[in-house]
């Protein structure tokens, strides 16, 4: 059975089907395998070098972190669900959608910075957000260079 039944070229659809399978399923073992690896190079979790004890008084300061977070991030939904349906055009929805993503920005950078504040108190350096996009060689990968909408590189 074809992927492309409705197309009127069969011998077209076979190609396309020869050559895009093979590549979406490279591409899915790449996604799938590259953080695996990643995980890997990392080495052991930075609470993981903290003894019991430790980490004993570590789990309800950072257990109420993440439940001050969680209770910011409903606030701001609410928030954003309240402007989305109170806008009356397109410009106004606009609005509501780039408050929602500077809101979340901003939630995001205020929970790492409390985190990275708690962990420093233990003794714990979290890695800087450039050091986990980087890697541990530098590379980096991703997207490629000059746009033109490739996708990333595999």
């Amino acid at each position: 059975m074809p992927l492309f039944p409705g197309c009127l070229q069969p011998a077209h659809a076979m190609a396309i089907q020869r050559n895009l399978v093979p590549a979406l399923l490279g591409l899915t073992v790449a996604v799938t395998v590259a953080p695996l690896t990643a995980l890997a190079q990392q080495g052991p979790s930075p609470t993981s070098r903290l003894t019991p004890q430790q980490q004993e008084q570590l789990f309800p300061e950072q257990k109420q972190l993440w439940l001050k977070h969680a209770q910011a991030r409903m606030a701001a939904m609410q928030a954003g669900q309240r402007c989305v349906q109170a806008a009356r055009n397109p410009e106004a929805l606009r609005s509501c959608l780039k408050q929602e993503r500077q809101s979340n920005m901003t939630l995001r950078r205020t929970h790492m910075a409390d985190m990275r504040a708690l962990m420093a108190r233990y003794g714990i350096q979290m890695p800087d957000k450039r050091d986990r996009r980087l890697g541990p060689d530098g590379a980096g990968g991703g997207w490629k260079k000059g746009g033109g909408g490739a996708g990333p590189e595999v």
